[in-house]
């Protein structure tokens, strides 16, 4: 993929990436009629946790980022996209985030990549026929599937290859979904089973062009996997997606007037000025239509980013809180077991102070039910959003059920704590 491109090698030994954005910045080049906004982004999926290979910040802990869902698609808060220029502005950026990326030896690859990563360009073009349209182009670096035999991998070298064998079955079950001929308006798609899955949701099902190069190995010893890996390319052959141009349809009507307005007045010149009043008026309903379809588009725009920058700023809070309710589960734990490892230190006690002991280790549990019960109803909330048409009088019901249930485990634990 190019993934590992260094400035010194060999142009003829440029993987994808390399190529296919020298190929885009000649594109870029050549157009005049447009003008372009390129943005790039660089992240690693290592042990089912993302990280933001293009942040900043000193610590690799601190740019692990997550994935949210709205309407539009995935989105990905927080994710660092640098705006780039030009062809070597952007491999030197992809040659300084490759460097963060997790690499390690197996018995079979001294420089086994232990993770899945994902570079994606993002175009922004304004001018010509479609106004204002947006492009993503997702460059996907799979790690290749591990067998222990052969890896001879053990400790954290083992754990990354089950996560990586993880991630490519969730992706094979998505891809053997997506590429059933028989599957109707309700067949599932497991794309939840996954980060990787998630991450590329919108390019196997959603409004994208796709391309899967499978890498074989030519000796005896690999034929099963040779095998499998044909297999799986074949099941992505399958896939069938009808991608259109991501444009805003308001942009657009306001391109197609201004080209009837200059149709219109080609035409007054070419008749050597002699006025029309049927055209006169025409053209006049045109410039009137155009500038209130320019007036509601700048008044659109304007409410769109203002909604864009509420719904980052919500799911900076979501994240925040999702952080936060980590970090109380961690600290019960640990509470917990520091209980539990301080009574069986002091040995007999008396009646008193075990009560108090027990006493405090109720409050403990009730702090963890509380606890268990706010991520519940985050659960429902989460769920709420996709399932919209649910039946109020079944929300209510399953609620007041709920209560009871929640009220007789209440009045459980307060009798164990008496």
């Amino acid at each position: 993929m190019g993934t590992a491109y260094r400035s010194n090698q060999d142009e003829e030994s440029d993987g994808i990436i390399p190529r296919s954005v020298k190929d885009i910045f000649k594109y870029i080049q050549d157009t005049t009629s447009k003008q372009f906004v390129v943005k790039a982004s660089f992240i690693e999926l290592y042990n089912e946790q993302l990280f933001d290979l293009l942040s900043q910040k000193p610590r690799r802990e601190d740019s692990i980022v997550d994935i949210r869902e709205d309407s539009k698609g995935i989105k990905i808060p927080g994710l660092t996209e640098s705006t780039v220029m030009t062809v070597k502005e952007t491999m030197i950026l992809l040659e300084r985030a490759s460097e963060g990326r997790i690499t390690a030896a197996t018995a079979m690859n001294l420089q086994s990549s232990r993770s899945h990563a994902i570079f994606t360009l993002t175009v922004e073009a304004k001018g010509g026929e479609n106004g204002f349209s947006v492009s993503k182009f997702h460059f996907v670096d799979l790690a290749g599937s591990e067998r222990q035999k052969k890896t001879k991998a053990k400790g954290d070298r083992l754990k990354e290859g089950i996560n990586i064998n993880m991630g490519l079955l969730a992706l094979g079950n998505v891809i053997s979904a997506l590429g059933e001929e028989n599957k109707g308006p309700s067949h599932h798609i497991p794309y939840r089973d996954s980060k990787l899955t998630r991450l590329l949701q919108d390019s196997l099902g959603g409004n994208s062009h796709t391309m899967m190069i499978a890498c074989c190995s030519p000796a005896d010893s690999n034929v099963e996997e040779t095998i499998s890996t044909l297999r799986y390319a074949d099941r992505a052959r399958k896939i069938k997606n009808k991608p259109i141009v991501n444009k805003d349809p308001r942009s657009a009507e306001v391109s197609r007037l201004r080209a009837q307005v200059q149709s219109l007045q080609l035409q007054l010149l070419q008749s050597g000025g002699v006025h029309d009043p049927s055209q006169g008026d025409e053209l006049n309903n045109l410039r009137e239509h155009l500038e209130r379809v320019e007036s509601e588009n700048s008044q659109l725009t304007s409410a769109l980013q203002s909604a864009m920058e509420d719904n980052a700023h919500m799911s900076e809070k979501l994240l925040l809180s999702e952080q936060a309710q980590e970090s109380l589960r961690t600290r019960l734990s640990e509470l917990s077991e520091e209980t539990e490892g301080a009574l069986k230190g002091l040995g007999e006690l008396s009646p008193e102070k075990r009560k108090l002991i027990n006493q405090l280790k109720c409050k403990v549990e009730s702090v963890r039910d509380q606890q268990k019960q706010h991520e519940k109803t985050m659960m429902e909330h989460e769920h709420s959003r996709f399932n919209p048409s649910r039946d109020v009088s079944m929300n209510n019901s399953e609620n007041d059920e709920n209560g009871e249930g929640e009220k007789e485990d209440g009045q459980q634990n307060s009798a164990k704590c008496a």
